[in-house]
Order: structure tokens, then C-alpha cells, then sequence
């Protein structure tokens, strides 16, 4: 009897030691600092929709601060470009300063004169705008072109029509073809520019030559004609 007592005891604890050995095994241990460290994710790993959004307010305002500087630096450019413009850009020449000018000129208009040829039959016998040319020059001159401007007795501007225009034009431009001027010589005292009859309103006017073509083919033109045109075309006369 107490054999069999004994033995039973036996079984009980050694079945009872080994339920406390299984349990033990199963309790999760603790990570060690290193280890812990070891299972975070890296920055690397981090998705970049995980990227904190709170950087983006400060990227903005720095974007929106350079390109307000941009602006003010080309608007600062614009304005100082334009004030240089207006510096370097010469101002228009008087008709005095153009007069000046012209009359150094070698192939040059040395006087005009109003030539009335009829004063009834004016259809037939237009008034003219007769000009004088001298050529102070090297070459001989085969055909030219002189520009005439006009003005009334106030001294305001006036339209000219030739007999055979179409228009009016404060600036009339007219052909001097085959007129064989040769150096040292003068030419146009037997002709003219000849005027519709319905013009009659002209006291003054002034002319100037706008090119010139020698018999070599060589053709001149006046470096001063855009100036002239730009003191006199439709401008009161300052003399």
C-alpha cells in the first residue's frame, strides 16, 4: 500500500515539473537596448508618403520670397534700360542746325524762286517751284532728285499737288532726269516743278537734293534728307 502510494506521488511531480518547464519556454524575453534599435526602420525604408507635410509651407514661402525678388530686380532692370535709352537717343535737329548741315554739302540747292508764267491760263501754264542745283562735286551728274516743302504767308505749312499728281503731300519729291551737270557748274534756270492749277497758297518754300546718280552707275543719296523732312515735313516755319 504505501508502495503504491509513493509511486503515485512520483507521477504527480514529475508531471508537474514538467508543466512548469513548458510554460517557462513560452514567456517572451526582452529585447536588448542593440536589439531594439536594430527594429526600427531606417530613413531609407520610411515610404515617401510618410514624409512629414509640415516642410512644405517653409519650401513655399521661400519659392514665393525669390520670385518676388526676381520681379523687382527686372522691373529695376526695365526702368534703368529705358532711362539709358532716352540718354543715348539724340534729340531732333533744328531746321537751323539742319540748314547748317547742308549747306557743306558739295551736290546742293544754291536758291529757289516762286515762277508765276501766266496769271489767267494756269491750267495751261502752271506755276513752278524752281530750284537752282550747283555741282561743287568730282563727278558728273546724269539724273537727281530734289524734295520741295512749302509754307504760306503764316508761315503754316502747305499741301503741294504737281500738275500730275493725285495727292498732296507736305513733302514732294520730283525727278531731274538727264540733266548732265558737270563739276564747277549750275543747273535749272529753264525748268521747274510745275503745280496744279487749284494750288495758290504758296510764299515761301525750300528744297533739297535727295540723290543723286553718276554716269558709272553710282548713286548718292543725302544722309541729311531724314532729318530735313523730319524738321520741315508739316512744321512751321521757324525763319
Amino acid at each position: 500500500m504505501k508502495q503504491k502510494t509513493l509511486t503515485v506521488l512520483a507521477i504527480i511531480f514529475f508531471a508537474f515539473s514538467l508543466m512548469t518547464a513548458c510554460g517557462k519556454e513560452n514567456i517572451e524575453q526582452p529585447l536588448s537596448p542593440s536589439e531594439s534599435q536594430s527594429h526600427l526602420p531606417t530613413a531609407s525604408s520610411v515610404p515617401d508618403a510618410q514624409i512629414s507635410s509640415t516642410a512644405v509651407p517653409t519650401e513655399t514661402t521661400m519659392i514665393e520670397t525669390t520670385t518676388e525678388t526676381t520681379t523687382s530686380a527686372t522691373e529695376a532692370t526695365t526702368v534703368v534700360t529705358t532711362e539709358a535709352t532716352k540718354a543715348t537717343t539724340p534729340a531732333p535737329l533744328t531746321q537751323a542746325e539742319v540748314e547748317a548741315l547742308i549747306e557743306e554739302q558739295e551736290v546742293k540747292v544754291t536758291s529757289t524762286k516762286y515762277v508765276v508764267q501766266d496769271t489767267k491760263y494756269k491750267s495751261l501754264y502752271p506755276d513752278m517751284l524752281q530750284v537752282i542745283i550747283t555741282n561743287n562735286s568730282e563727278y558728273d551728274i546724269k539724273n537727281l532728285v530734289v524734295a520741295f516743302v512749302a509754307w504760306d504767308e503764316n508761315n503754316l505749312p502747305v499741301l503741294i499737288q504737281g500738275k500730275w499728281d493725285y495727292d498732296e503731300e507736305y513733302v514732294k519729291e520730283a525727278k531731274y532726269d538727264a540733266i548732265n551737270l558737270v563739276p564747277g557748274k549750275s543747273t535749272g534756270s529753264d525748268k521747274g516743278y510745275s503745280l496744279d492749277y487749284r494750288v495758290d497758297n504758296i510764299k515761301k518754300f525750300k528744297a533739297i537734293v535727295v540723290s543723286y546718280e553718276n554716269f558709272d552707275g553710282v548713286v548718292w543719296e543725302n544722309p541729311y534728307y531724314d532729318d530735313w523732312k523730319n524738321a520741315y515735313e508739316g512744321k512751321k516755319l521757324e525763319q
